[in-house]
């Protein structure tokens, strides 16, 4: 549904419980309860405006649309690479892209099943097995799962500078209480990092550095 039919339908119903109980009143004249609606509804809308132009519902209804329509765009690719690959289960590029799919909107288990499947048929593409591994972990809230760790392993021998990999090891050490060695490998890690790294700068904020 519209994103503005959505917001019309809410006002709609937040005026029409405002005034209902004014109508039912018995002890209310009838002219002083149609004088009471109006400087309700004058009031409420008044108030809609102002909340509407000050606190940025005008930039965020747009990009809540601009949302919805990427969702709907979504959901024909999801169509679309669910039949290529139904039609032919060895097209590891409908494979990539429908967990790719899946993986932008939200649907990170789908996602995790889709990369697999990529994997098997890449025969061990380091760089699908570790969207695999990133779509388990996402799929398990942020814990390195087991499996997760497994495929950690497997990409860590095939590029063991991969830096990623030896983030994600290093938090998975973290999670047993292995706390001391774990921030030993990510001090190790982080040295070897170049200033303009994306997990660099995240691991600056974590620690408070930004």
């Amino acid at each position: 549904m519209n994103i503005h039919i959505i917001f019309a339908l809410i006002t709609f119903l937040v005026l029409l419980i405002l005034i209902v109980p004014i109508y039912l009143a018995k002890d209310i004249e009838r002219n002083h309860k149609v004088l009471f609606s109006i400087i309700i509804a004058i009031f409420f809308f008044t108030a809609e405006f102002l909340l509407y132009k000050h606190f940025g519902t005008p930039e965020i209804i747009p990009l809540m649309a601009e949302r919805e329509e990427q969702l709907i765009i979504l959901k024909e690719k999801i169509t679309t690479n669910s039949l290529a690959v139904k039609k032919n289960p060895k097209n590891i590029k409908a494979w990539v892209e429908l967990a790719d799919n899946f993986m932008e909107s939200n649907q990170y288990s789908a996602a995790a099943n889709s990369y697999k499947q990529a994997v098997l048929l890449s025969e061990g593409n380091p760089e699908l097995i570790l969207s695999y591994a990133y779509a388990l972990i996402i799929d398990a809230g942020g814990k390195i799962t087991e499996e997760a760790k497994k495929s950690l392993d497997i990409v860590l021998m095939l590029q063991p500078t991969n830096e990623k990999v030896r983030y994600f090891l290093a938090i998975y050490k973290m999670q047993f209480g292995n706390t001391k060695e774990a921030m030993e490998d990510i001090k190790k890690l982080y040295k070897s990092l170049p200033d303009d790294s994306q997990l660099k700068d995240a691991i600056d904020k974590q620690i408070g550095r930004k």
